[in-house]
């Protein structure tokens, strides 16, 4: 008598392994491709196969949303839709490149196959039999590296209604930018600029976090009594903002460690007085530390 695996049945009766069918190959292989950095709608995912009565019906979905750099559940389900025993089931995954998994979550019937196909992780979870309607299920979590429009195909085989049977599905998994964190400091060329005179302000923004920053902007209104004169970035571009006297800078992706400056020309008002300015910075995906998001720098032209 085999061995009862800890695949979850849905029916009355558990699915029992007792055989290993013969190995089959599946022929998979889309990798990832890349979609825009700019747009990303995290969203809960799944997929299922098309199936006639009489067969094996596959499903594979994760939660919502997915990040990059953050570990996420997926769960593979098989349904035997014929009215007689399905035997033999075997369950294959290949993940995309640029994903890796770290878990498989029913380790007495799965295993890593060692031998990947297009830079993928793979595994496979071998034998079983599924009585008519049952659904057996297995689980893993998996990371992203980076945002991207990922493609995972798993597939199933087995003998189902006496008929050597296969199916497979695709699953696109929309991963989002994951958290970092986003520093700005500033500091003024001179705290108290001559009255009239020409000045700078200059911005340091930082990613401090574990993993790499998407989409980072820079935005600063300077206060009404001061005009903009002028605006440098090392990277990226900046320009005028929407505002009269703003400046908005598009610095794109950010590193872990990257830090970039932005240097802000002013001309300071012919009256003194004390003048605070204000800039702060944005990205997509969640930060960390939103605390350090803005920064204030005061100056008293005299």
């Amino acid at each position: 008598m085999g061995r009862r695996s800890s695949l979850r049945s849905t029916a009355t009766e558990r699915s029992r392994f007792g055989r290993r069918p013969r190995r089959t190959t599946a022929l998979v292989g889309l990798v990832a491709f890349a979609g825009s950095m700019l747009a990303f709608a995290p969203r809960a995912v799944a997929d299922t196969s098309a199936v006639s009565p009489g067969s094996l019906q596959l499903a594979i979905s994760t939660n919502s949303p997915v990040l990059s750099g953050v570990a996420s559940t997926y769960t593979i389900t098989v349904t035997n839709t014929t009215t007689s025993p399905a035997l033999g089931i075997q369950i294959l995954n290949y993940l995309p490149a640029g994903m890796t998994l770290n878990n498989l979550n029913n380790p007495d019937v799965c295993s890593r196959t060692n031998k990947p196909l297009l830079a993928s992780t793979a595994f496979n979870c071998t034998g079983g039999d599924l009585a008519p309607g049952a659904t057996a299920t297995v689980s893993f979590t998996a990371t992203a590296a980076q945002p991207f429009l990922y493609l995972d195909n798993v597939q199933t085989t087995g003998i189902a209604g006496g008929v050597f049977t296969t199916n497979a599905v695709w699953l696109p998994i929309q991963v989002a930018p994951g958290p970092a964190d986003i520093q700005v400091t500033g500091s003024a060329s001179t705290g108290s600029p001559a009255l009239g005179s020409t000045f700078s302000y200059t911005f340091q923004v930082k990613n401090n976090g574990s993993q790499a920053a998407y989409s980072v902007v820079f935005d600063d209104l300077l206060p009404p009594s001061l005009t903009l004169a002028g605006v440098a970035t090392d990277t990226g571009t900046c320009s005028g903002g929407a505002v009269a006297n703003s400046v908005h800078c598009d610095l794109g992706a950010l590193a872990v460690g990257r830090q970039v400056k932005i240097v802000i020309t002013a001309v300071a008002p012919a009256t003194g007085g004390s003048i605070t300015d204000t800039a702060a910075v944005s990205m997509s995906g969640p930060d960390t530390q939103p605390a350090n998001n803005s920064v204030s720098v005061t100056v008293q032209p005299k």
